[in-house]
């Protein structure tokens, strides 16, 4: 972003509101200005001569502290797959986009919970996860085979990381991860490792494939 500040007049870009204090002073902005993407409107940008959604997910990845790291994350003989069923529940769109988590028991693989928030974890027996930042989310990623995820900030994580991901579809795709005229409409448009696939095809037998 340091860029943009040097090449326009003015510019808005979306994040989430607990990053603004921190983000205007790490980088002291010139010429941006941070807003909280939950109260931007179409008025609100309409002086601008362009607008181009970016989700906050690379903010986020700057963080002061150190992660904790998280010792049951330790690979051991087993293949680990990190798993994330559902997306914010903030979003308008978590039901179209969220999957039943009792269609991830099926996999035959060592399980890791990637579902943020406290109770979400026992719905596959697993510990909740409770990273303090999403830096510590990024470092953990390392740890992992595979990862299983629906459209939510831990495919965008992983497809940064090159993990292979499993983008489970449910009732609805955001057009930014691939566009329908794409040549081969089964891989990300941005991320090479994060492979399409719909709710009903059989995970265990790509992720066999992959591994």
């Amino acid at each position: 972003m340091n860029k943009l500040d040097e090449i326009v007049d003015h510019a808005l870009v979306q994040v989430s509101a607990e990053t603004i204090d921190q983000l205007n002073e790490m980088y002291k902005f010139k010429n941006i200005e941070l807003a909280d993407f939950n109260k931007l409107t179409p008025d609100f940008v309409g002086d601008f001569d362009q607008y181009i959604g970016l989700a906050d997910v690379f903010i986020s990845l700057y963080e002061y502290n150190t992660p904790v790291v998280d010792n049951r994350f330790d690979p051991i003989n087993e293949r680990k797959i990190g798993v994330c069923w559902t997306t914010n529940l903030k979003s308008p769109n978590t039901e179209k986009r969220s999957i039943d988590p009792n269609i991830l028991k099926n996999l035959d693989f060592d399980l890791v919970s990637l579902q943020y928030g406290e109770g979400y974890g026992e719905q596959l027996g697993l510990e909740d996860y409770l990273p303090k930042n999403t830096l510590e989310t990024w470092n953990l990623l390392d740890k992992l085979d595979v990862v299983v995820t629906v459209d939510t900030l831990v495919a965008h994580l992983a497809g940064l990381k090159g993990i292979p991901t499993l983008l489970v579809i449910n009732k609805h795709l955001d057009w930014r991860w691939k566009y329908r005229d794409q040549e081969d409409d089964r891989y990300s448009m941005f991320y090479p490792m994060v492979e399409i696939v719909d709710i009903n095809d059989d995970l265990n037998m790509i992720i066999n494939d992959i591994l």
